[in-house]
């Protein structure tokens, strides 16, 4: 059923907020373990020292004497390491049994700051043909169904700032992604397809002893982005390396014990289908400088070891299947050395094109015939057939 077309202009939307953050916490057990790490290193370096200047006093007594004193030095090396035992054993137990330290708790961190989003109805807009309309317009590469119905739609002109935008791993220095003074701009429009009868789960609903328990349909379908938006980016850096994969995996693992899993049995999605199943349309991105830079060194506490990509003055153009990036290219060698900071390639006026092809059974684009299926409507065949 097609929505009254002659309904009213929907409210605005206007925030404004001056500081936002948000923290995971990490597992306490990958904590402590990261904690006697990092104690069990420093209780090792400073034996070495305490046992140097050990050595230098017996020597400096031992001059002009016999060389019987060395005799005791095996037994000398065996009281040495068990003091050394006991002396990790009470910084191990000072550090969990006061709260004067403070300890890590963090496994994933967003910070924003001075974000701003305008959410403005649009008039060109205002009725279901219209909103069906603009996502033909949007999603041009989608075979759009002429039966096709939405439950929800809704569209908005978007206007976007973010002063500061940066997401961290842990306590390292060098964060995930960081970015400075960002402006979006563009059509944003949500639509959630009607669902069809295998998307659809019944529940039952208890209302307590002295009600009859009933039965609800509800749809199982989500709600699908279409953009058309434009932004202008001061500057991003984007950090990778392998030495933070288990870091990655780990943050994985902690949003699937936050977010439910899903009604429909099939095995889940990758986030790159989910990012191309629910946003779909254009995204155009100019920067005065995006730099990808990718750890050369397996600590992942690693700032110096670096091997940066840097695109100065860009444009990135975002498409369905399709991105692209007009650019100077630089690369550099970062080290701690006097080679720090070294230009190694020098690229004007670069034109790189990204082409994406999935490997699917069906049309790669055509997403509206997705359809999730509830637990008691599985086909009884398979895809093949």
């Amino acid at each position: 059923m097609i929505p009254d077309q002659n309904s009213s202009l929907s409210p605005d939307f206007i925030i404004k907020i001056q500081s936002i953050l948000m923290e995971l916490g990490d597992d306490p057990f990958e904590i402590r373990l990261n904690n006697n790490y990092e104690l069990m290193e420093d209780e090792y370096n400073e034996s070495l020292k305490r046992w140097e200047i050990l050595m230098e006093k017996i020597n400096e007594k031992s001059v002009g004497r016999n060389n019987a004193s060395l005799l005791l030095t095996d037994e000398l090396r065996r009281a040495f390491d068990r003091q050394n035992a006991k002396t990790y054993v009470e910084r191990s137990n000072k550090m969990y049994d006061s709260n004067q330290t403070v300890q890590r708790t963090q496994l994933f961190t967003v910070k924003m700051e001075n974000f701003q989003l305008h959410l403005i109805a649009d008039s060109s807009y205002d009725s279901y043909e219209k909103k069906v309309r603009l996502i033909k317009q949007i999603d041009v590469h989608s075979p759009f169904p002429e039966d096709i119905l939405f439950s929800t739609i809704w569209c908005r002109q978007l206007f976007a700032s973010i002063g500061v935008f940066i997401i961290s791993l842990r306590d390292f220095s060098q964060p995930l992604l960081n970015a400075k003074k960002l402006y979006f701009k563009g059509v944003l429009l949500g639509a959630e397809q009607e669902a069809c009868a295998r998307a659809r789960r019944t529940c039952e609903i208890d209302m307590g002893p002295n009600f009859a328990r009933f039965k609800i349909q509800r749809s199982m379908t989500t709600m699908k982005f279409y953009h058309d938006i434009i932004s202008n980016i001061s500057s991003l850096i984007y950090t990778h390396g392998a030495c933070w994969e288990p870091i990655l995996q780990q943050v994985n693992l902690s949003f699937e014990l936050i977010f439910r899993p899903s009604n429909d049995p099939s095995p889940s999605l990758t986030w790159w289908d989910k990012l191309r199943f629910l946003f779909h349309g254009s995204l155009k991105m100019n920067s005065k400088q995006i730099s990808i830079v990718f750890h050369a060194s397996l600590d992942p506490y690693n700032s110096t070891e670096l091997i940066e990509f840097s695109f100065v003055n860009s444009t990135t153009q975002i498409d369905t299947g399709k991105i692209q990036i007009l650019c100077d290219l630089d690369v550099f060698v970062h080290a701690a050395s006097k080679y720090d900071e070294c230009r190694i390639i020098h690229l004007p006026d670069v034109t790189i094109t990204f082409n994406l092809n999935w490997d699917c059974s069906g049309n790669k684009n055509d997403h509206h015939s997705v359809m999730p299926c509830a637990q008691d409507k599985l086909p009884e065949y398979t895809c093949n057939q």
